[in-house]
């Protein structure tokens, strides 16, 4: 997966393209804009785009890896799809006109198989 968002994440941070909310609804209801814009910023799943240098180094295990001369283990790779808190970190609309989301790396609950 290539990044096309004009946006690279520094530090301990993780850039995810998240998955658009639906405007109409299964049964062929065209949803409210502001109901829809809501569900958009909750949000909760998405793919890995970058993942910054620093990602899950400030974990107990990265520590531990480090100090056994090991590189810390990742949560999850580009191209993983994830699932992050609930309103977690900062959106932006990327020169692509997609949105995206950057989370702390630790804002990633769980992916997704």
């Amino acid at each position: 997966m290539t990044n096309e968002s004009g946006f690279h994440p520094r530090g301990p941070r993780v850039l995810i393209k998240v998955d658009k909310v639906e405007e109409v609804s299964e049964g062929g209801i065209i949803l409210a804009q502001d109901l829809v814009s809501k569900e958009q910023n909750a949000q909760i799943k998405g793919v890995v785009v970058e993942i910054g240098p620093d990602c899950w180094m400030d974990t107990p295990l990265a520590r531990i890896e480090m100090a056994m001369g090991k590189d810390p283990t990742a949560w999850c790779k580009v191209g993983d799809r994830v699932q992050i808190g609930k309103y977690a970190g900062n959106r932006l609309i990327g020169t692509d006109e997609q949105e995206y989301r950057v989370v702390n790396d630790l804002d990633i609950v769980g992916i997704e198989e």
